[in-house]
């Protein structure tokens, strides 16, 4: 679904970090096509109305995309990061419908109990 692959920035499976560890992408004789088109029919079998699907695959889009987001150490004594990736952290606080500066600084956050 062309759409859904533009809202959700979707890329080729082998582009997402949570997706190509395996290296198996291509299973032969699968055409992914023909199963997602079986797993919309299915759904629809099963009467999840549509607005819970999209909510399925927003979802599942944020959980890829959340795989984008990378760290990097700022240097000095207190072990602190920031993201590398701020497209990536902008697109899934989008997602999420929370404001970045509040989602990055949840991923950042760092709590030490004793």
């Amino acid at each position: 679904d062309p759409a859904m692959k533009s809202k959700y920035k979707l890329k080729s499976p082998g582009e997402f970090k949570y997706l190509n560890g395996g290296q198996t992408l291509e299973r032969a004789g699968v055409s992914d096509a023909e199963e997602w088109k079986e797993t919309r029919t299915a759904m629809n079998a099963m009467q999840i109305p549509p607005e819970d699907q999209e909510e399925i695959f927003k979802l599942l889009a944020i959980i890829l995309h959340l795989g984008e987001i990378q760290f990097q150490a700022k240097g000095g004594d207190n072990d602190e990061h920031i993201v590398t990736t701020k497209d990536s952290l902008g697109f899934v606080s989008e997602l999420l419908g929370v404001p970045v500066d509040i989602f990055e600084n949840a991923l950042l956050w760092k709590r030490l109990e004793i």
